[in-house]
């Protein structure tokens, strides 16, 4: 059986720094203040700077495979269609 990753983990001091585009010049960053520490603990969120030109923000650690999409589009549908085919059945049988 295939198993799928729906959610891979990655490294975002590998990619691109969203003002310069410069590729490897992310690092993290601390926490300044309580809503940046809340954030960074309760989020897949992590602070990060850009060594080229300062850009400071958020980056996510987690993200999804091309392929997960079709997995997850496909499990909502599924359910969907279980909600409706309960709530059929259960209607007949309560009447």
């Amino acid at each position: 059986m295939y198993k799928s990753k729906i959610i891979l983990k990655r490294n975002p001091i590998y990619e691109l720094c969203p003002s310069c585009q410069q590729k490897n010049s992310l690092h993290r960053s601390k926490a300044k203040n309580i809503k940046e520490d809340i954030i960074k603990k309760i989020t897949f969120y992590k602070i990060y700077r850009c060594k080229e030109c300062g850009w400071r923000g958020y980056k996510s650690s987690f993200g999804f495979s091309a392929s997960s999409v079709k997995y997850i589009l496909f499990y909502v549908v599924l359910l969907i269609l279980v909600v409706i085919i309960v709530d059929k059945i259960l209607s007949i049988i309560v009447k």
